[in-house]
């Protein structure tokens, strides 16, 4: 699979979906996985894998670029279709990307609801570069960073249909 004229894993190009969203100016986000799971994946990027790290450092020139070059968009939102396995990003009601995605299992389902970013920060260390809070049940902390985005917080949802 190619992203940006790159090769790269499938578990990786999850990765990035995770992180590109994160950089873009989105105000809502969706929770893929539950506890230790996303943790995993995230952390998958910080494994000494050389082709991994290799691709990661492309990946933040390319990440820092996007930051400085992203259009203001007027109504950014993700809708995650868990039967289709698909993350859109949307701006208004016109299609920008889809993406691949991973869902939960019978035992641990992914989450549906709509939910809000009341977070974003740029981290180090055993959970991946970035961080995006959601103002979910399971996660009462709540500090608002507008992480240079002057837009207000925006809602997403989740359903199984499209």
């Amino acid at each position: 699979m190619y992203l940006g004229g790159v090769k790269v894993r499938k578990k990786v190009l999850m990765v990035i979906v995770v992180i590109l969203l994160a950089a873009l100016k989105v105000g809502s986000f969706v929770v893929l996985h539950r506890g230790e799971g996303l943790n995993r994946l995230l952390s998958f990027m910080t494994l000494s894998d050389k082709y991994v790290g290799e691709y990661y450092n492309e990946y933040i020139q390319w990440e820092n670029r996007m930051i400085e070059e992203n259009p203001d968009y007027d109504d950014l939102k993700i809708l995650v279709d868990i039967s289709e396995k698909t993350l859109y990003l949307l701006n208004g009601n016109e299609l920008i990307k889809k993406y691949p995605i991973a869902s939960g299992k019978p035992g641990s389902p992914s989450p549906l609801g709509s939910w809000k970013v009341v977070s974003k920060a740029k981290w180090g260390g055993g959970f991946g570069t970035r961080w995006v809070g959601l103002n979910v049940p399971w996660f009462t902390c709540r500090e608002e960073h507008s992480w240079g985005n002057p837009l207000p917080l925006r809602e997403m949802e989740v359903s199984k249909e499209l």
